[in-house]
C-alpha cells in the first residue's frame, strides 16, 4: 500500500543518517528493494572491512522509460573503488511523479529507500547527493533543492527544468549538458538553469560538452570526484 504523506506530497524526504539499527546485517554487493507503492529499486553497497565505516551516499535517478543513460554504472564503478552507498529507485510511472500530477508516490519511494538503507548501513551526513539523467536531473534538481539540508550535492546530467515548491540548505550543484542536445536544447535548459542557480547564491559547476543527449564518463568522473573529495577523512 503506497504510504504517501503530506510531507511528500509537498516534496519532503525525511529519512536522516545517524540511525543505524542493523549494523550487523552489512552485506556488500546489490540489494533489491521495494516500497509500499510498489516501485523496484537497487541498493549497492561495497564491500567493507570494517562495517561501522560511514558511508558516502548517491542517489541516481533515471530518465523517461527508464533510460539513464549508463549513470548508474557509472556511479557504481565509483561507490566500488571510493565505498560508497548507491540507491536506483525507479519511478512508478514512465517518468517521475511531478510530471504525471505532482510529489507524491515516487517521494514516498525514495524516502522508503533512503530510510531502509539508512537502518542498515552507516552515512556520511555531510556526502549524501541527488542525481539524475534527463527527466531525473530535473528531478534531482528539483527534490536536490527542497530537500538541502539532506543533500550535500545535487548532480544534475543534461536537466530540462526544476520545478522545487521551496528552497532550504546549500548544496553544492553540478549541472552539465551536450551543446548538441536535441531532446532537451542546452540553452532554455542546462545553460538557463545554471544561469538560474549561480543567481540564486548556489556554488554551482556548470560545463558544457561537445555531444547530444548523452552522459559522458568525464562528466560523471569530474562531478563524482568533486563529491567523494567533499569532508573526506572525517568518518568514523
Amino acid at each position: 500500500m503506497d504510504k504517501t504523506t503530506e510531507g511528500h506530497r509537498n516534496g519532503a524526504l525525511l529519512a536522516r543518517p545517524g540511525h543505524t539499527t542493523l549494523p550487523s546485517r552489512h552485506q556488500g554487493g546489490f540489494h533489491p528493494v521495494t516500497a509500499s507503492g510498489g516501485q523496484k529499486g537497487m541498493v549497492f553497497v561495497p564491500e567493507l572491512d570494517n562495517p561501522a565505516t560511514r558511508l558516502p551516499l548517491a542517489v541516481v535517478l533515471h530518465g523517461a522509460s527508464g533510460i539513464d543513460g549508463g549513470l548508474v554504472e557509472m556511479t557504481v564503478a565509483h561507490a566500488r573503488s571510493s565505498r560508497m552507498i548507491v540507491i536506483a529507485p525507479k519511478s512508478k510511472d514512465t517518468s517521475w511523479d511531478i510530471l504525471r500530477g505532482g510529489y507524491g508516490p515516487d517521494v514516498t519511494a525514495i524516502d522508503e529507500m533512503l530510510g531502509w538503507t539508512m537502518s542498515r548501513h552507516p552515512v556520511d551526513p555531510e556526502r549524501i547527493a541527488i542525481s539524475g539523467f534527463s527527466d531525473g536531473g530535473s528531478y534531482a534538481l528539483s527534490l536536490g533543492l527542497m530537500n538541502g539540508e539532506l543533500f550535500s550535492h545535487v548532480l544534475a546530467f543534461s536537466p530540462g527544468f526544476t520545478m522545487h515548491k521551496r528552497r532550504e540548505g546549500q548544496p553544492q550543484i553540478f549541472i552539465c549538458h551536450g551543446l548538441r542536445d536535441d531532446i532537451l536544447p542546452i540553452e532554455p535548459c542546462g545553460r538557463s538553469l545554471g544561469q538560474r542557480m549561480r543567481a540564486a547564491g548556489y556554488n554551482v559547476d556548470y560545463c558544457e560538452f561537445d555531444d547530444g543527449h548523452v552522459v559522458p564518463r568525464e562528466m560523471v568522473n569530474r562531478s563524482m570526484s568533486a563529491f567523494l573529495a567533499h569532508g573526506a577523512g572525517k568518518e568514523a
